[in-house]
């Protein structure tokens, strides 16, 4: 690492792959950035948080490793308050991402608490159509929804896409994940306009972001499970395992989203009634973790559990 912090940050963040296929290289990157915070220099603070730290704690969700993305924001957000102030733009991004962390870490009432919390005051410092605005109410939805209050999340979604519309437009990306939300939502009530909802999102994200982006990946991902709801897997595990290769191909065969739709994969085979198919396809995942748990990838342990604990449905 360079004697300059703001030079070496600089050096990084020029350094940080766009998609994070090698773990090894990520989690390089990210100790370098954690040991530049705690170098504690102005150069990091100067015109708001660097970008890398951001890039290095956001890094840690996309790597399954969520009890450390708690700890890692949680150390970080005091010192931006301390450089920054309390109400910094930057601050309170620091802010929403230990929210999210709390509530991807199994906290879902803290994080709705917190971003409640939040929206107020983004609303008061940023404005009430200011992206990270919105993002917050999405957020709130969001965590509304999973504390149990579905019909409330899904009125607020649908207000939310009403005004991303107006503020940003039909196509930016953050309306669509807004209209992806509502219909994991609404989907149990009608799966059939659950299908036919996200077939009209693919072809808008495809088109709004290019057929590579790993959010239309994630897009077709979730328009499969419902296939799969209205039992129409023929479709579904074609889809499917023409995903498994785009993943491969796009973040790696080790990454943690791969190995993770490689296991939705054999479990839709199960369900579609291929035991036979899906057992062999779930000993081949089930090795190949086991290789990764050896070599010292930990964020595969979730999976490695979720793996041993699969049957096929009786």
């Amino acid at each position: 690492m360079r004697d300059d912090p703001g030079e070496a940050a600089d050096v990084l963040l020029a350094a940080w792959p766009e998609v994070e296929r090698d773990a090894e290289l990520v989690d390089l990157l990210r100790a370098n950035a954690e040991a530049l915070v705690q170098t504690d220099d102005e150069a990091l603070w100067s015109s708001g948080v660097h970008q890398v730290v951001l890039r290095a704690g956001n890094s840690l969700p996309h790597q399954g490793l969520l009890p450390a993305a708690v700890t890692y924001w949680e150390r970080l957000l005091p010192i931006a308050a301390a450089r920054l102030g309390a109400e910094h733009p930057d601050t309170l991004i620091v802010r929403n991402n230990l929210l999210w962390a709390y509530g991807r870490n199994g906290d879902p009432a803290r994080a709705l608490a917190g971003f409640r919390d939040l929206l107020a005051v983004r609303r008061r410092v940023l404005g009430p159509d200011n992206p990270n605005t919105l993002a917050t109410r999405h957020a709130v939805a969001t965590w509304q929804d999973a504390s149990g209050d579905h019909d409330g999340a899904a009125e607020a979604l649908r207000k939310l896409v009403t005004d991303y519309e107006r503020a940003l437009g039909s196509d930016h990306r953050d309306t669509l994940n807004t209209r992806v939300a509502l219909v994991e939502i609404v989907g149990p009530a009608d799966p059939a306009a659950a299908v036919a909802e996200l077939r009209r999102l693919l072809d808008d994200f495809r088109r709004a972001l290019g057929p590579d982006s790993t959010e239309v990946f994630e897009v077709e991902v979730e328009l499969t499970a419902w296939l799969g709801e209205t039992g129409a897997y023929a479709e579904a595990l074609s889809r499917m395992d023409r995903l498994v290769d785009d993943y491969r191909r796009v973040l790696g065969p080790n990454h943690l989203d791969t190995l993770t739709l490689r296991f939705l994969a054999a479990d839709m085979r199960s369900r579609a009634g291929d035991d036979l198919d899906a057992t062999e396809a779930m000993q081949g995942l089930h090795r190949d973790v086991v290789e990764l748990l050896d070599s010292g990838r930990r964020e595969v342990e979730d999976l490695k559990t979720s793996i041993e604990a699969w049957s096929p449905p009786a």
